[in-house]
């Protein structure tokens, strides 16, 4: 709903610009309070609707305002208000549910129940071998990523953040904190796919290196075709006569270039000469 509401925005037109950036911060929250309902994160959950508070009020009144606000017939009142009013609305209502369960003792239940405890420690040696094997691979992505000079260190961070959040998973769910746990292994799990991702990039980017150097190697003539006619060519001095002129171009013939260059060379400057 959020989205929707920053969506109903369109081009710009009939809001000011403090009224367009107030609605894409609050999208930008609601965006992380979901990832972390969808990541179990308790703790960012309760946050982001604890400070929601203030950005939710100054919505309002930015919707209110534009609303109510005297505009010129150049500045008409956008047609999407009244839907957004509406989705702005139900962002409220799901915020205010979401307080409700935090305040409940839905989670604390959750986190006490010995059932629920005693599962989350049968997962630990699980987990635990997990971040093992992870660790093992941290060394093979740093080789990847020094054999491609595309590469730019992100794969090595992300995979060591994998680790890291493996390794503290493994803590919570061994101490039978299963809401904690089972949160950071929806973080180390992104962190790996962050990690293939990274590497993917580089692989990608390394290869569209290559084609470009093979093709720069093998256009041989037609690239120095295309060089040739992005020379500029000197401007004649006043003073200087069309034959002094010639002259100094045969003269710039001696001076040195690549040897794969040097018959594209004199041929471009028998060419100025004969002009």
């Amino acid at each position: 709903e959020s989205l929707a509401t920053v969506d109903g925005i369109g081009d710009g037109r009939g809001f000011r610009y403090g009224s367009i950036r107030s609605l894409e911060m609050l999208s930008t929250e609601m965006l992380s309070l979901y990832g972390s309902v969808i990541t179990r994160n308790a703790s960012a959950v309760e946050n982001t609707v604890m400070m929601s508070g203030i950005r939710l009020k100054r919505v309002e009144n930015v919707l209110y305002n534009e609303a109510s606000r005297m505009r010129p017939a150049s500045d008409p009142m956008p047609r999407s208000l009244s839907t957004m009013k509406k989705q702005f609305s139900s962002v409220v209502a799901a915020l205010v549910e979401i307080q409700k369960l935090l305040d409940s003792d839905v989670l604390k239940n959750a986190q006490s129940n010995p059932y629920l405890m005693e599962l989350a420690q049968n997962m630990a040696p699980a987990q635990s071998q997990l971040q093992q094997e992870m660790m093992g691979l941290l060394p093979k992505v740093q080789e990847l990523e020094q054999q491609m000079p595309t590469a730019t260190g992100e794969a090595t961070e992300f995979a060591m953040q994998a680790g890291k959040s493996m390794d503290e998973a493994y803590l919570f769910l061994e101490s039978g904190d299963g809401v904690a746990g089972e949160s950071l292994q929806f973080q180390s799990s992104a962190r790996v796919q962050d990690t293939i991702e990274a590497l993917k990039q580089a692989a990608s980017q390394m290869q569209q290196m290559q084609q470009q150097t093979e093709q720069m190697a093998g256009g041989g003539e037609g690239d120095s075709d295309a060089m040739s006619s992005q020379v500029e060519l000197p401007p004649i001095e006043p003073r200087v006569s069309p034959e002094e002129y010639r002259k100094m171009l045969l003269e710039g013939m001696q001076g040195g270039v690549p040897e794969e260059y040097e018959s594209l060379k004199k041929k471009y400057y028998e060419e100025l000469v004969a002009q």
